[in-house]
């Protein structure tokens, strides 16, 4: 390692906002949040930082006792918890004295980073020009690729409660869904929020959207614990999406469309999160349009419920599995824990008929081996009453059709529950599942036939 180099303008910024809303709490602790480059690339890897707060530009007397914290860097990102004791921030200036250790290697930050009296004020005014502006209490904008310096943002207002702010990543005709010689997709990546705080808002626009899958990466994961096509992980299947063909768009708060897909699932994180986008198949063309938004430090609400601080928002998918007649297959399975089901999604196609959706949804809760019936039939649990016969999209806050065929050899639907307003919790443990077809007394309703199945579910877990 020849040098450590690192930009810190915006690091300023996220540490008033935060020392702020420490000092409105109660606590001397703050956040502190920024970007590291080693030799001239967003460095990755375990780095060791020590944190000295000083009364001066240089020299000076040292205020409370080193702050030491070794973090695992992905594309330089960092978010550290700082606290120098009670007094620190009396209300004249301070600097903070930044050493960066990588093996053998040191290097200390020059010059050091004032921390201006801002914290004590109601509101922070944000700099008319801030270069390297890439997440906090502001906008990035991509133009095709290439990051835009966002100016005269103007003031930005701080709750003198819980000290809030926003972040929000902007593309704008980006060749995003790219494939290499052999095929396959080029994981690209949209939204690198470092810190703690929830996304509340994803919109997809373009040709392609529907060819094309979105990862969300929560605290550094290797896995993501969102992986979603984004037709179907928004409720649409079988040309429920069309950008161009629908003059009555399903949609509700939670999702929708019209010319582009979005949601406003709220994805809590605690140290970070990541959005990357990645084609399916080769798709028609590579071009999209993107906002993804949501606010730091903020907790997370679901239905009137504010969620535990823990609370991560986990995906369970079956992609297209062939059941059997009267197979009872799991939705999720969930050994232990705690939690709330947030929204169920299901695409299903059969040859023969729709005698498959006498089904029942089924819940095992908290350890029990008998199952609670959550459903009369598979139609009854998306809030359409036999088979759907009216065959007429619909759209709701709790459940809703996102398309149906009822043609002869070619049955299908796609359909979403939400349980928001009529939320399904559980202590212990819980299984999902659903049956391709339903017995009654020993006699199996109708004639069910093999049928193939997406399911999508959403379940927060803490």
């Amino acid at each position: 390692m020849t040098g450590i180099k690192t930009y810190s303008y915006l690091c300023v910024l996220v540490a008033w906002l935060a020392i702020y809303q420490a000092g409105a709490q109660g606590t001397s602790a703050f956040t502190y949040q920024g970007q590291i480059q080693d030799t001239g690339t967003n460095a990755n890897g375990t780095y060791t930082m020590v944190f000295q707060l000083f009364d001066a530009a240089s020299g000076g007397n040292q205020i409370g006792s080193p702050n030491t914290n070794t973090i695992t860097l992905v594309n330089g990102l960092f978010s550290v918890n700082l606290d120098f004791g009670a007094g620190a921030f009396g209300g004249t200036p301070r600097w903070l004295d930044i050493t960066i250790q990588n093996g053998g290697a040191s290097e200390a930050l020059t010059p050091r980073v004032q921390v201006l009296p801002t914290p004590y004020a109601q509101f922070a005014s944000v700099a008319g020009s801030v270069t390297n502006l890439s997440f906090g209490a502001g906008l990035v904008v991509v133009t095709n690729g290439n990051n835009v310096t966002v100016s005269g943002t103007g003031t930005t207002l701080v709750d003198s409660n819980n000290a809030y702010f926003p972040f929000c990543s902007v593309g704008k005709q980006v060749a995003a869904l790219n494939v290499d010689a052999n095929s396959n997709g080029i994981e690209y990546t949209v939204l690198n929020q470092p810190g703690a705080g929830c996304l509340t808002h994803m919109y997809f626009s373009g040709n392609s959207v529907a060819y094309m899958r979105i990862r969300v990466y929560v605290d550094g994961e290797a896995t993501p614990s969102i992986d979603m096509a984004n037709d179907l992980g928004t409720g649409y299947s079988f040309g429920g999406y069309s950008p161009s063909g629908t003059t009555s768009p399903p949609g509700n708060s939670q999702m929708g469309q019209y010319g582009g897909i979005y949601n406003n699932y709220h994805i809590p994180f605690g140290n970070g999160v990541r959005v990357t986008v990645v084609p399916m198949t080769p798709p028609p063309s590579p071009t999209i349009w993107w906002i993804i938004s949501g606010t730091s430090n903020l907790p997370c609400a679901v239905g009137g419920y504010t969620l535990p601080p823990t609370a991560r928002l986990h995906l369970y998918r079956n992609e297209w599995l062939t059941a059997q007649p009267l197979q009872e297959f799991n939705l999720c399975n969930l050994a232990s824990g705690h939690g709330m089901v947030y929204q169920v999604t299901v695409a299903a196609q059969g040859n023969a008929n729709f005698n498959f959706m006498e089904g029942e949804f089924r819940a095992y809760v908290n350890g029990s081996t008998n199952a609670m019936p959550i459903s009369s039939g598979t139609e009854d649990f998306f809030l359409g009453a036999g088979y759907f016969h009216q065959n007429q999209i619909y759209d709701g806050e709790s459940g809703g059709l996102t398309s149906i065929n009822p043609a002869s050899g070619n049955y299908s639907f796609s359909a979403y529950r939400l349980f928001t307003q009529d939320p399904l919790f559980y202590q212990d443990g819980l299984r999902l599942t659903l049956r391709c077809g339903e017995q009654i007394n020993g006699q199996t309703l109708f004639n069910p036939q093999a049928t193939s199945y997406a399911t999508y579910t959403w379940v927060y877990q803490w």
